[in-house]
C-alpha cells in the first residue's frame, strides 16, 4: 500500500520517511549470502556462528545502517484509548481508516 499524503510529514518530522520508502526496487538480495546466514542463525542464543567465533546485531548496527536516529526524546507511552483501538489484536477498521485514509485491499489482510 502506497504512503498516504497525510503520513508523511509525521514520519519527516520522526525521522524515518526514507525507510518507509524502502523497497525491493532499490536493493537486490544476494540469495547465496543470505542462505548462509540463515545457516548460521543460532535462535537458542541469537547469534550468527561463524568459522571465527559467534557474532550478533546490535540495535546501534541496525541504527547506524538504516539511518535511524538515535538523538534525541524518546517516544514512549500508550494510547489513551487502545482498548477501543484494537480488537482481536488487530487495529480497528474506524481508527486505521481515520490515520492512513483508506483501508488496505481485503485480499491483503491476514
Amino acid at each position: 500500500m502506497p504512503l498516504h499524503d497525510r503520513i508523511i510529514p509525521y514520519l519527516e518530522t520522526a525521522g524515518l520517511y526514507h525507510l518507509a520508502r524502502l523497497n525491493s526496487q532499490w536493493f537486490w538480495v544476494d540469495e547465496s549470502l543470505l542462505s548462509t546466514f540463515i545457516e548460521r542463525w543460532r535462535p537458542e542464543t541469537h547469534t550468527f556462528h561463524m568459522p571465527f567465533g559467534e557474532c550478533t546485531i546490535t540495535l546501534q548496527d541496525v541504527a547506524y545502517q538504516l539511518g535511524l536516529p538515535i538523538d534525541g526524546a524518546a517516544v514512549s507511552g500508550c494510547l489513551t484509548e487502545f482498548e477501543n483501538l484494537m480488537e482481536h489484536g488487530r487495529p480497528a477498521w474506524v481508527w486505521f481508516r481515520e490515520l492512513f485514509g483508506e483501508l488496505p485491499p481485503q485480499s491483503k489482510v491476514k
